[in-house]
């Protein structure tokens, strides 16, 4: 077992649905951040494939049938255990999750105190919010982009998301959204 952090928080949500913006917000109140999608997309970069949509995906399914459907989560472990108790203090962020099988394992390997966010958009706001945010694997189109939805889906985001200890609706500002993530925050202290 690893090191022991205070708190692991799991943010989850379709793309697009502005959980990146959540991970930012408790990411600048001290936490670490890891990522399953950083641990697919640096193996699209060491097999030398830009960082398409379609690239990503499929080096995530190929990794997923050469490797197990918990890969990611196990990689994903690999690297907290590797976080020093300093770096890990207020507690780490996993951005990433898309099954109940991955979080199930990062929690029973990692034994720690864990909370699950969710964060859901309206399919039309997160495309387009997708669509105007510039990163490679975004830059695919609408049909692409709904595509996209239904590999996430497939591999049990929708469950994962089902599942949540909070559920924050985005449809507003970033402003209104960190007020959300604000009112979350203080709740996590007080539980803790």
């Amino acid at each position: 077992m690893g090191p022991i952090y205070m708190v692991l928080i799991f943010v989850t949500g379709m793309p697009g649905s502005g959980k990146g913006e959540c991970i930012t917000f408790l990411k600048d109140r001290g936490f670490t951040v890891k990522s399953l999608g950083d641990i697919v997309r640096n193996e699209v970069k060491s097999r030398g494939i830009p960082t398409s949509a379609e690239n990503v995906g499929k080096t995530a399914n190929d990794l997923r049938k050469e490797l197990g459907q918990d890969i990611l989560a196990i990689r994903l472990v690999e690297e907290i255990n590797k976080i020093s108790n300093d770096q890990g203090k207020k507690g780490i962020v996993v951005d990433g999750v898309r099954s109940l099988s991955e979080l199930k394992l990062i929690k029973t390997d990692l034994n720690l105190n864990t909370l699950t966010i969710a964060v859901h958009t309206a399919p039309d706001l997160r495309y387009s919010r997708l669509l105007s945010r510039g990163r490679d694997d975004d830059k695919s189109g609408l049909t692409a982009l709904k595509e996209r939805d239904s590999r996430e889906l497939g591999y049990g985001l929708g469950d994962v998301i089902a599942t949540a200890d909070y559920m924050i609706i985005n449809k507003g500002s970033l402003e209104e959204l960190k007020n959300k993530m604000q009112k979350v925050f203080e709740s996590l202290n007080q539980h803790q």
